[in-house]
């Protein structure tokens, strides 16, 4: 009977110096970024070979390469005159994708279709996000960077 006594008054003894210790968060654990409700704007084509970036002009278009993400997994918005949607859950070649196509002369926007459809995987953070394709066996991504990140480059550049 002492002995079991014993062994509970241990047991609390040392739940009670567990539950004093404070539990330190895993710096390896990352913080979790929902894409839901964020906003894209396409800084260009970035050449992930020699780190260059050729600007698609947008003729400053607000809504023109841009993305808007309604959840966690799908976005949408425009290109120029075409829509563009984002849907994460699909295969490589439904990550990005433009449901019907129309024409468009410009130079930038052929670019943007082109690369659209050879897109094989992506990634992103809270500031950019990235669309993967290989060109002329370079590896390249549509670049786009999170509308707030724009709006603080703006700001810097501008000293306001």
């Amino acid at each position: 009977m002492k002995r079991t006594k014993l062994f509970y008054i241990a047991l609390m003894a040392l739940s009670l110096y567990c539950c004093e210790k404070a539990i330190e968060p895993d710096p390896k654990l990352e913080e979790v970024f929902h894409l839901q409700g964020t906003q894209w704007k396409l800084a260009g084509l970035l050449n992930l070979d020699d780190n260059t970036l050729q600007p698609i002009q947008s003729e400053d278009c607000e809504r023109c390469y841009a993305l808007t993400f309604l959840s966690d997994t799908f976005a949408t918005r425009m290109a120029t005159a075409n829509q563009v949607q984002v849907n994460l859950n699909q295969t490589p070649r439904g990550i990005i994708y433009i449901p019907t196509e129309i024409y468009e002369a410009s130079e930038d926007a052929q670019l943007f279709h082109a690369a659209v459809r050879k897109v094989t995987s992506c990634s992103y953070d809270k500031h950019q996000l990235k669309f993967y394709f290989e060109d002329a066996g370079q590896l390249k991504c549509l670049l786009y960077d999170s509308k707030e990140q724009v709006l603080m480059d703006y700001l810097l550049y501008y000293k306001l």
